[in-house]
């Protein structure tokens, strides 16, 4: 036999748990991934290797892999290698990856799509565990949409086939997957790295945010012929398109390969504000052109980016998400193409923040101590009336505000406060809150 059977035991090489193989749930180049049950009932995904001439490699890399602790709680990281008594060979297990994760295709297929803070929470989090990845020194090597999975509700991520990643300096035969991989990957002129996972990111990012490819455009798309001896392989014109002569649609300074007038991302991509497409065009033109840790966009670029989007969201009157666009004062909304997009935002040390449903004023917005996990405040509807909001104190400790025309008033943890123009003292940081 070359793999186990259902109802067949492997073993963990340390521990010597004993899992049992309850179903056979995938099949890939490298090898077979089935469900198993430990001792404990608990399940666990075994990924057992093709026989083939790089297994001595592979078997070196779970076991380097199995010596790191997971970098960071998204990674399904490979736990142990497991051997089966009479099967030569061997697999690895790995934390078991629940039913409501699934491809970003399946997500982007879909009639009604995550709302926008759901999406930047999928960014947020896709973003922290490749920073807690490559502050280890490690490359994934193989961003894709099989192996970076999502849950559009909410927002969480896992990452698997996690037995790609190794230090920059390994040489292992994965290179990347042809429409993720790095211009310089795919002519054959860099080695997988950190610099070539923060390209492979954003075009991820990009699907993601613009739902297509950041350089599949019209200059792409002209280039398809079904005259008979002239067409040419995808690996051809990709390697071409995207590695050789790549061209963002949307570069500043050559429009030849702007989307088609169909592609969902002349539309998306109209509706971010313009801080957050430089990043974008950053990403993708000198950070197409000039592959290195200074051009390329990183984790903590994205970080700043993706937290302020979600700073700048709230509600058009007429029901629509859009982002509200400093850089554009009278931008239309994308739904009703109205401009009297007037609302409440918050004036705080790391900047502007718009108040609508959902907002969350975090340490970070006072501190700027990148701590976006610890909730201050909470914005939501008013109970009563009708369009308005209330600002909630989700702190230990009283605010002081200072409504404009009233007296100064407390505001103690758990009460909640009517959003309107006024100064607010937290402790020793004050903050404002303006209509515009």
């Amino acid at each position: 036999m070359l793999y186990p059977s259902v109802g067949d035991e492997v073993k963990m090489r340390r521990t010597d748990t004993v899992i049992k193989i309850e179903s056979r749930v995938a099949e890939g180049g490298q090898g077979v991934v089935f469900r198993g049950v430990d001792s404990g009932g608990h399940d666990l995904a075994v990924k057992w290797y093709r026989k083939n001439k790089y297994l001595e490699r592979q078997y070196n890399q779970i076991e380097y892999l199995t010596s790191y602790s997971r970098p960071h709680p998204s990674f399904a990281w490979p736990i142990d290698i497991v051997n089966h008594p009479t099967i030569v060979g061997f697999g690895y297990t790995m934390e078991w990856v629940e039913a409501r994760f699934v491809s970003l295709v399946e997500v982007l297929k879909k009639k009604v799509q995550p709302n926008f803070r759901t999406l930047i929470l999928i960014g947020i989090e896709l973003n922290e565990a490749f920073s807690a990845l490559h502050s280890r020194g490690l490359c994934y090597r193989d961003i894709n949409f099989g192996n970076l999975l999502v849950d559009p509700y909410r927002g969480d991520v896992s990452i698997v086939d996690n037995d790609n990643i190794g230090s920059e300096s390994s040489r292992q035969g994965i290179k990347g997957t042809l429409r993720f991989m790095a211009p310089e990957l795919i002519v054959g002129s860099s080695a997988p790295s950190i610099v070539t996972d923060l390209y492979s990111l954003a075009v991820f990012l990009f699907y993601l945010f613009m739902h297509g490819h950041p350089l599949e455009g019209q200059k792409v798309n002209a280039s398809y012929t079904w005259d008979k001896g002239q067409e040419q392989s995808e690996t051809v014109k990709v390697t071409h398109f995207f590695g050789r002569d790549p061209l963002f649609v949307y570069d500043p300074s050559d429009a030849s390969n702007r989307p088609e007038y169909d592609s969902p991302v002349l539309r998306w991509w109209d509706i971010y504000p313009e801080f957050f497409k430089g990043v974008f065009v950053k990403a993708f033109t000198t950070g197409l052109k000039e592959p290195s840790l200074m051009k390329r966009v990183t984790e903590t670029q994205w970080r700043s980016a993706l937290y302020q989007l979600n700073d700048q969201l709230f509600s058009c009157s007429c029901g629509a998400a859009v982002f509200k666009d400093f850089d554009i004062p009278n931008k239309r909304c994308w739904n009703c193409s109205g401009t009297s997009l007037s609302v409440p935002i918050m004036e705080v040390p790391s900047g502007t923040c718009v108040l609508s449903p959902g907002f969350k004023l975090t340490r970070h917005h006072l501190f700027k101590d990148f701590d976006y996990k610890d909730s201050i405040g909470s914005v939501e509807p008013h109970p009563n009336i009708t369009g308005e909001l209330v600002f909630r104190n989700t702190s230990n400790i009283s605010w002081i505000i200072e409504p404009v025309g009233e007296g100064v008033k407390e505001v103690k943890p758990g009460q909640r406060m009517q959003v309107r123009p006024m100064k607010i003292h937290f402790d020793k940081i004050a903050t404002t809150i303006l209509n515009t």
